[in-house]
């Protein structure tokens, strides 16, 4: 169903393998004590939508931050070093620095 994954030893990851978050794959990471979520999808309208559905929905028992890459591109596409910049640059889900990103203020 799923497994753990370690880019090359530098971040741990999750692949979820589409644009969604089951509850079974929920209760497994939060089982492994998981409490720091980076939602990393495709820079597309899709997958932006669903990185904001699942992000609402799980927000309340994780902290959850959402990588956004740039329109059309998908993380596999992004070289290694990146992809660490592009996590670890993510904004927590309600910062105000998100809203005003999404909202194009500057």
């Amino acid at each position: 169903m799923w497994d753990d994954y370690v880019l090359e030893g530098h971040l741990p990851a999750l692949a979820t393998f589409v644009v969604a978050l089951s509850e079974t794959q929920l209760r497994l990471l939060l089982r492994r004590g998981v409490e720091d979520v980076v939602l990393f999808w495709d820079g597309d309208p899709p997958g932006r939508e669903a990185a904001e559905r699942v992000a609402t929905r799980i927000q309340a028992q994780v902290r959850v931050r959402v990588a956004e890459l740039p329109d059309g591109t998908d993380p596999d596409e992004r070289p290694l070093a990146r992809v660490k910049d592009i996590v670890e640059g993510a904004l927590l889900v309600g910062d105000l620095r998100r809203m005003f990103t999404k909202a194009g203020v500057t």
